[in-house]
């Protein structure tokens, strides 16, 4: 089920999932339509000290124009067909 996230035109909303780049997985970001948003990753920041413990990724998804688009993440490695995990945000963009 996909979580309803509201913005208006030229503000951002922020979102952060767990991840461990050490295990080759990544989130793979698709977007129903890049007229109405954009997203943009802007980092993983540790939450550990050892070598190999996880973190998190931020990404922002900002408001384009006025309408709807379907932001989604799959959680999975590139050379695998099947994500592992899976987030939805439906984006209502206001004026």
């Amino acid at each position: 089920m996909a979580e309803r996230v509201s913005v208006n035109v030229n503000t951002v909303k922020i979102v952060k999932l767990d991840n461990n780049p050490t295990t080759g997985y990544e989130w793979i970001v698709k977007s129903s339509n890049d007229d109405v948003v954009t997203v943009t990753h802007k980092g993983y920041t540790p939450q550990g000290s050892m070598v190999g413990s996880g973190g998190y990724d931020t990404f922002s998804i900002k408001g384009r124009k006025p309408g709807n688009a379907s932001v989604s993440f799959e959680y999975k490695r590139s050379w695998e067909n099947d994500a592992v995990e899976r987030k939805v945000y439906s984006v209502s963009v206001s004026p």
